[in-house]
């Protein structure tokens, strides 16, 4: 399901330790046939050294040298002093709040894509429904979808761990077919919700 990749390209953004290493080995197994490249990019990382993988983390997203590569934020990409008050608005709309990183963080936006995905999943009537699914095309327009591609090819560019880079080239298709379907649903259907069918492309155009 889409939701679920949005999930797993959160969680595989976020620092890793050894509670990210098992919650992700988990989770790569849940959705393997989705996402096999990935899962088999990550049983090659689990035989590098954590302090590898950290160090190539920090590298790429926090303190790299002599710049950083790939910073994980929309303001840098998009070039903006409002998105992180922007980016809140949504979130207190949908009840979700960041403890952890920014709230324009890669990994926060795509775990709201999750939580928006998820309500939609949920509601009761066709006007919430719709509600969410403008929800989903509005922040997938104006946030996430003007940065998310940008950031995957620098991922690719720079980094120097496989899993790292395959990250980098399954974000950037994913992001760049739900684009297409923002786009496809807005224009067939301003005022309603397309149907959950619709998301099964994704079963084949993002396996290996």
């Amino acid at each position: 399901m889409v939701k679920n990749i949005y999930k797993l390209l959160s969680l595989a953004l976020q620092w890793p330790d050894e509670q990210w290493m098992s919650t992700m080995r988990h989770a790569l197994q849940m959705e393997h046939d989705m996402l096999p490249v990935l899962g088999d990019a990550f049983t090659e990382l689990a035989l590098v050294p954590l302090e590898h993988i950290q160090a190539e983390y920090t590298n790429l997203f926090m303190n790299g040298f002599p710049t950083t590569p790939c910073p994980p934020y929309e303001s840098h990409y998009c070039k903006s002093e409002t998105v992180w008050e922007e980016v809140v608005v949504f979130y207190r709309r949908w009840g979700l709040t960041s403890k952890r990183e920014q709230p324009e963080h890669i990994a926060v936006e795509l775990e709201f894509m999750h939580v928006l995905l998820s309500a939609l999943e949920t509601a009761t009537d066709e006007e919430e429904r719709s509600e969410v699914q403008v929800a989903v095309e509005a922040f997938g327009s104006k946030h996430l979808g003007r940065w998310a591609e940008r950031f995957a090819r620098d991922l690719v560019t720079h980094a120097r761990l496989a899993f790292y880079r395959i990250l980098g080239e399954v974000l950037a298709e994913f992001v760049q077919l739900e684009r297409m379907r923002w786009k496809k649903s807005e224009a067939l259907n301003p005022h309603g919700v397309e149907s959950p069918q619709e998301h099964s492309e994704y079963n084949t155009n993002l396996k290996s």
